[in-house]
């Protein structure tokens, strides 16, 4: 998985909670230093990160995001 880590500044596991599946909650946060990033720009990173969770760890599509 290719994300540009100059715009992804933190990755934070805030919650792991347990039902009949175990779920998480986790935050990215984006940031450029010099100009706002675009909506486009930061959906195309998250949408890296979903595949990359689905891929790697079987993760539910509809559970993801």
């Amino acid at each position: 998985m290719k994300i540009i880590k100059d715009n992804l500044k933190e990755i934070k596991l805030i919650d792991v909670y347990f039902t009949d599946k175990k779920s998480m909650t986790i935050r990215f946060i984006f940031n450029h230093p010099e100009r706002s990033l675009k909506d486009e720009k930061v959906n195309l990173e998250i949408e890296k990160i979903e595949k990359f969770l689905i891929d790697k760890f079987y993760i539910n599509k509809k559970n993801v995001f």
